[in-house]
């Protein structure tokens, strides 16, 4: 299930940058938000429910903020006696608490494409709309092969390790 479901978000994701590279909102002012961006453009709005249809998650956008809704009660094998289990939820949030790089660089992909900033991405594992996780991300989150700012501290040892070896 996890591999569907990231193999969803991808897809997605690549919905979302295939249509806003290259696209211009109408009018010639350059959108405030990705919401404008996507209200201007009817191609990101269709490609979302493309790729949603069929499935249990749930993609919105609202100001800057990119907000999946996942709904276990929809998905096979979660009765409410398994989402109240509490070894679920907290692998739930273990998987978000590791997602940064996905999420983070979906958001940082949205706004090197629309070149603009401070887009997040939300994340919400929901049980018949009560909220069991959720996680918010930004670009700052994205890979370092994805072109994050900031190396973490393993590439940091590395480089010092490097420095140290040619000395």
């Amino acid at each position: 299930k996890s591999i569907f479901v990231l193999l969803l978000i991808m897809v997605l994701a690549s919905a979302l940058v295939m249509t806003a590279c290259g696209k211009k909102s109408k009018g010639s002012e350059k959108p405030k938000t990705l919401e404008e961006y996507a209200v201007n453009n009817t191609d990101v709005q269709k490609s979302i429910n493309e790729a949603t249809a069929d499935s249990d998650v749930e993609v919105e956008i609202k100001g800057n903020n990119v907000i999946y809704s996942f709904e276990l009660s929809k998905m096979d094998g979660y009765t409410e006696e398994v989402a109240n289990v509490s070894a679920v939820v907290e692998s739930l949030q273990k998987a978000l608490d590791n997602a940064g790089p996905t999420f983070g660089g979906i958001a940082k992909t949205l706004e090197d494409a629309t070149k603009i900033s401070g887009i997040k991405v939300i994340v919400n594992y929901t049980y018949n709309g009560e909220t069991m996780a959720t996680q918010t991300f930004d670009s700052s989150e994205a890979a370092a092969e994805s072109g994050g700012s900031q190396p973490d501290e393993s590439e940091e040892e590395e480089a010092s390790d490097e420095e140290a070896e040619t000395e």
